[in-house]
């Protein structure tokens, strides 16, 4: 059996064969956290930090009593602040038979998004993942051989047509400004 460090990814058109049309999606993905599967993962790259949403956090059956205080605030692209606790919860990457799962230490936040969580850096680095956007795919070592994650296409839809509705209510929402003639001086 190899040593999962010493394991080769590869991507190949044999992946590609779940996806359904070319585009540019997300890769977005279902797996356990803390024993319960989670859908509209978002991978990401591109985080610095394993992000945890407080609606599915406490949709997963766990409670705010056992967060921990973090003492920084979390930046994004917006500028806005927010003000995070930190959990410690194990993540199970599975593709019969083939899983590995680790314990994470998610940022839990308070905050609207359509995802349930994004699984960051961090922990691609710690699952020694590889990602492809074309493949709509993550692969992932384990003591059975290479292990791969399929991403959702018709998650990934949902998700921005939920984030469309969302900038519409937003815009809809701003205030108007009067016509020019209407204007005070």
């Amino acid at each position: 059996m190899p040593r999962m460090t010493d394991q080769v990814i590869v991507f190949s058109e044999d992946d590609a064969r779940r996806v359904h049309f070319l585009c540019h999606d997300r890769l977005v993905v279902e797996s356990y956290i803390s024993n319960m599967m989670v859908a509209r993962i978002l991978v990401d790259n591109g985080s610095l930090v394993n992000i945890l949403f407080k609606s599915a956090y406490e949709k997963i059956g766990l409670t705010t009593s056992g967060l921990s205080l973090c003492t920084s605030t979390l930046y994004g692209f917006s500028g806005e602040g927010l003000i995070p606790v930190g959990k410690k919860l194990h993540v199970t990457l599975i593709e019969v038979p083939r899983l590995t799962f680790k314990y994470y230490t998610f940022v839990v936040v308070e905050c609207s998004l359509e995802y349930n969580t994004i699984l960051g850096r961090p922990a691609l680095v710690e699952f020694g993942a590889a990602t492809s956007i074309c493949h709509l795919c993550m692969k992932f070592p384990t003591e059975a051989g290479i292990g791969k994650v399929h991403g959702n296409q018709k998650e990934v839809r949902q998700c921005y047509n939920v984030s469309l509705k969302k900038s519409i209510l937003i815009e809809a929402a701003a205030p108007k400004h009067p016509p020019p003639e209407e204007m005070e001086v």
